[in-house]
């Protein structure tokens, strides 16, 4: 009777456990399902997705709307093509602007497509989704938003951005040298600013300010005013974007001993050299005549960085 006692207890003890037992799903993002394994009936594995990525590429971003433009945003974005069955996916990634995803159709190597995009609220509020068109070619693709800030345009570019990361507005006093003689050495009398746009991804253009040098030997006060110097390109020997620029046309106001000209830098010799420095500062050698000098002034400019500029 002992016996026959003991067995009616575990076998009581054995359902019991079979009807607490649970089954606890581990999920790759760290979350876990757990259920009662009395709600499972059977577990089926779908079969294994057909999607391929064709490419996958990251490049940098010019972001431009109705407050900015051509705004850099790193170099980070990736973009991503795949192929799901016999239909074309393209999907977007990046930290800033979020993430897309869009229908499109390949047509010898270009895109075009739509979808949306989901971004982040920077401020920690809710994402939004936008509507958005997507268009180009595996290089150079350009995702429109026409709800964003008045109509946004994300382009993104398979490349090296070397000139937008050196865009920007450069401060500190310039130095010259008069005729290449160390004794006629002398500063601007404040700091200026110089500004480099980028025009391409290894073109720039840079701004030289006015700028104004006090008792320069046989000259008296000096008086440079801005110009523009464009399309320097980037030149790999010397690690610098190079620019002989004496037959570019470009005119100069020039003030010397109070008489003031408007002048053309027509001398062969004229030349500059824009070079990005380690440190983030920017220096700036530029070989130029002013006026009628037959002598020529040589600057050498190394800024800080005060502010981006695109």
């Amino acid at each position: 009777m002992k016996k026959i006692f003991t067995l009616i207890i575990l076998a009581m003890a054995v359902v019991t456990a079979a009807q607490a037992q649970t089954i606890t799903i581990n999920k790759t993002d760290g979350t876990k399902v757990t259920y009662d394994a009395s709600e499972v009936s059977s577990i089926d594995f779908a079969p294994k997705s057909d999607t391929t990525t064709i490419h996958s590429f990251t490049g940098y971003l010019l972001v431009s709307s109705a407050y900015f433009q051509n705004m850099y945003y790193g170099d980070a974005a990736q973009m991503s093509v795949l192929a799901v069955g016999d239909k074309y996916l393209c999907r977007f990634d990046d930290a800033t602007w979020g993430h897309g995803l869009f229908n499109i159709t390949l047509d010898k190597g270009t895109i075009s497509g739509t979808g949306s995009v989901t971004m982040v609220n920077p401020q920690g509020g809710a994402s939004s989704t936008h509507d958005a068109t997507m268009s180009g070619t595996m290089t150079h693709i350009t995702i429109s938003i026409p709800d964003l800030m008045g109509g946004t345009t994300i382009s993104w570019n398979y490349g090296d951005p070397r000139a937008y990361k050196t865009a920007g507005t450069y401060s500190a006093k310039d130095n010259i040298v008069v005729g290449g003689v160390a004794d006629y050495s002398y500063s601007t009398n404040d700091s200026v600013d110089y500004t480099v746009v980028a025009v391409n991804d290894s073109t720039i253009n840079l701004v030289v300010p006015e700028e104004s040098f006090d008792n320069l030997a046989m000259m008296g006060n000096l008086v440079m005013g801005t110009y523009t110097i464009s399309n320097i390109a980037w030149n790999a020997a010397e690690n610098a974007y190079v620019r002989s620029y004496g037959s570019d046309g470009i005119t100069f106001d020039c003030t010397i001993a109070g008489k003031k000209g408007q002048y053309e830098f027509t001398n062969s010799d004229c030349k500059v050299v824009v070079r990005p420095n380690a440190d983030g500062t920017l220096t700036v050698d530029n070989t130029y005549y002013p006026g009628r000098m037959p002598m020529s002034i040589v600057s050498t400019f190394t800024g800080t960085r005060k502010n981006a500029a695109h």
